[in-house]
């Protein structure tokens, strides 16, 4: 039996470990070059906002699409060394469907965030994220307003754009539009309000 090391000195694992890791636990795990990181389980907010992304996603591409929305317990490998679980993901590749344990070419990705991982989401893996081409659009959540970034890709680089309660936002990778009101449908969740300063 593997275990996961509760001391701050980090054990390395093997890819073969973390499959081991991963095939037999409930938890969702992430591998990164040897190191195992364990994704703190997630809240009410947390889990019905994905839901509702997933629902929205799910709606918007309809029947006839090639493309499927999954949620929470897919597996999308970045790189033979980078393996993570986003919130939602999206793939138009036949080949990441149906029975597939790995996703290799999501279209994309979507993270709800979390005090204990929004460092990390806005960040490494963001970087992450950017660096894997077939990545078109990255989807960030907030649980605690009602607000969504959205950084896409184009030909000069990454566009990067924020919307609010009453926004809807487009998808140019699977050409629909996203509304905000929908991803936070039945929660108690504030809306963002900002004051400009003159």
């Amino acid at each position: 039996m593997i275990s996961l090391p509760t001391h701050p000195e980090r054990r390395r694992f093997s890819f073969e470990q973390y499959m081991t890791l991963l095939r037999n636990s409930e938890q969702r795990l992430e591998y990164d070059h040897g190191e195992i990181y364990a994704m703190a389980g997630s809240g009410a907010n947390h889990a019905a906002i994905s839901a509702n992304m997933w629902r929205a996603l799910d709606d918007a591409l309809g029947e006839d699409t090639i493309c499927r929305a999954y949620m929470i317990d897919r597996v999308v490998r970045l790189t033979p060394d980078v393996v993570v679980m986003p919130d939602v993901v999206v793939t138009c590749d036949r080949a990441d469907q149906d029975d597939a344990f790995f996703l290799d070419s999501p279209r994309i990705v979507v993270e709800v965030l979390s005090k204990s991982t929004e460092a990390r989401d806005r960040t490494y893996k963001l970087l992450r994220y950017q660096a894997k081409q077939s990545i078109q659009e990255i989807v960030l959540i907030s649980q605690y307003v009602q607000h969504v970034e959205v950084i896409t890709r184009t030909p000069s680089g990454w566009d990067y754009q924020e919307y609010g309660h009453e926004d809807s936002f487009f998808l140019a990778s699977l050409h629909t539009i996203i509304h905000v009101s929908d991803i936070y449908r039945r929660l108690s969740i504030p809306i963002e309000k900002r004051t400009l300063v003159p």
